[in-house]
């Protein structure tokens, strides 16, 4: 339809082209549309390191705590290629509650845990097999943080979400196909009291999503159009002259 509409137009006087590409471009919502859309990527590894250097999680358990040990989460997600500039990013866990689960993902003595996300220097095939070792406990729970949110009882049975920050959002545009990302509570007291735990269980009702908010891309046959508007009100402005 608008590629007949432009071959017409062609055919009439330069200042009738201009009126009528400004009009179609004022009144059609086609004309205002953009290309861009949101996605939600599924984690593609998840699991956790204790403070001894060993990993576990190989069933997909994502749980933090200190229990003695302190246990700190990784999430890796393999990225679409080719992705438009992101413009936002939440990480979203699910907190299992229980019932149908054992028991609550979230357990302390304490109204809230901070839940804290970092960027990841570790080799990422290594952090995934479980040779990273201390390094990699440590790696998990320090560095550049991407992001924090308040845990609390009442998030059990849901979704935690952590918006990314400038930074996190810079790691995303610059990542090359597979991001990994550390979680660890920054809200245990000095002196522990009893278990401090957020996702317990988690390995019941595995759940981490990656949602991406990309910026628009100008439609194609809006941007000609405008191009040929421009092109033609030259056009005009020649002849007059």
């Amino acid at each position: 339809m608008y590629y007949r509409f432009l071959a017409s137009c062609l055919l009439t006087s330069a200042p009738t082209k201009v009126l009528l590409l400004a009009g179609l471009l004022a009144t059609s919502n086609w004309a205002g549309t953009v290309r861009g859309a949101d996605i939600l990527i599924p984690a593609a590894e998840v699991g956790y390191y204790l403070s001894e250097g060993g990993r576990s999680g190989f069933d997909m358990n994502y749980l933090v705590r200190r229990s003695g040990s302190e246990y700190r989460n990784f999430l890796v997600f393999e990225l679409p290629t080719d992705l438009p500039t992101i413009r936002a990013g939440t990480l979203r866990l699910f907190n299992p509650g229980a019932p149908p689960a054992t028991l609550d993902g979230y357990m302390s003595h304490d109204p809230f845990e901070a839940y804290s996300v970092f960027d990841v220097t570790t080799d990422i095939q290594s952090l995934v097999s479980g040779s990273g070792g201390v390094a990699a406990f440590d790696d998990l729970g320090s560095g550049v943080l991407f992001g924090f949110t308040n845990v609390t009882p009442s998030h059990n049975g849901s979704f935690v979400e952590v918006s990314l920050n400038l930074n996190g959002l810079a790691a995303l545009n610059q990542a090359d196909g597979t991001i990994a990302f550390g979680g660890a509570v920054t809200s245990f007291r000095e002196i522990q009291l009893g278990n401090e735990t957020i996702f317990g269980f988690s390995h019941e009702f595995p759940d981490v999503q990656l949602h991406l908010e990309l910026v628009p891309e100008p439609d194609s046959c809006r941007v000609l159009l405008i191009a040929c508007a421009g092109l033609l009100a030259v056009q005009s402005i020649r002849l007059r002259f």
